[in-house]
């Protein structure tokens, strides 16, 4: 009996040395977002006040929404996977087993725990940075990157060139469903490497591009290169305003099709 009394313990002695040893395995995750902490801090010592992005919030975040949305987009994958490449004669069968092989043994969930943590600190890297740009570097790269869009097309404004083959409402319309739904590519990618049975080097090269592209991208060029974009330039009073038959375009087929894409800039 005190035999079996201790094996509840044991297991969870276990499970706990597996975890700490997946986070000592994939310290590597956790390098980037310290980095864009560090560089963020930085730029912080020049503001009176900023705000702060809690961590338990940003877990909470993956946890009901980039989770569940990777699980699906993941499955459905999966299934077409089995249905068009690999044929084997029961792809449901197949399926569900590998569903629950996920939640029954908890390898792929000890592999994944650092990972999400790593991202958790990450996306409070993003959250934390992205709203006061402008209060560290006022935007003032928008009419310099308008100049350069014309003069790699000619001297023409891009969106001019496109609005012939793109101008019309239902390629609009799905266009705008396309932009709307980027985050399932990138929830299901997350989802995919980060539940691999394996460690492998393909899955950390994912998570540190991921990582690097939007630290450099989107945080040390964001502010380098502040600018609002495109769609806010006549916003910043900047005259004439090349984007406005644009602007005029989406409003007028929102009238007839919706385009979520306006909401979601505004």
């Amino acid at each position: 009996m005190e035999q079996v009394a201790r094996r509840p313990g044991a297991k969870l002695l276990q499970i706990g040395f597996l975890v700490a040893q997946s986070f000592w395995a994939q310290w590597i995750f956790f390098v980037v977002p310290a980095l864009y902490l560090a560089t963020n801090w930085l730029w912080f010592l020049r503001l009176e006040t900023h705000g702060i992005a809690p961590i338990t919030g940003l877990l909470l975040d993956l946890l009901q929404l980039a989770l569940p949305v990777g699980f699906i987009v993941v499955v459905l994958l999966r299934f077409g996977q089995y249905l068009l490449i690999e044929k084997p004669e029961s792809p449901v069968g197949l399926l569900l087993s590998e569903i629950m092989e996920l939640f029954v043994r908890p390898a792929r969930i000890i592999n994944a725990l650092p990972v999400f943590f790593a991202l958790a600190l990450f996306n409070k890297s993003i959250v934390e940075l992205k709203p006061i740009i402008p209060m560290i570097e006022p935007f003032s790269w928008d009419t310099s990157l308008m100049e350069w869009d014309r003069l790699i097309h000619f001297g023409v404004d891009p969106w001019v060139l496109l609005q012939p083959l793109l101008g019309f409402d239902y390629v609009s319309f799905f266009i705008n469903i396309a932009y709307n739904l980027w985050f399932l590519a990138l929830f299901g990618a997350w989802f995919w490497f980060a539940f691999r049975k394996d460690a492998n080097e393909l899955r950390t090269r994912f998570f540190l591009a991921y990582m690097l592209i939007w630290w450099v991208g989107g945080g040390l060029l964001a502010v380098l290169f502040s600018s609002a974009g495109p769609a806010y330039y006549g916003l910043l009073g900047l005259s004439p305003d090349p984007y406005s038959g644009l602007l005029t375009y989406l409003r007028e087929v929102d009238g007839r099709v919706p385009l979520w894409i306006l909401d979601t800039q505004s």
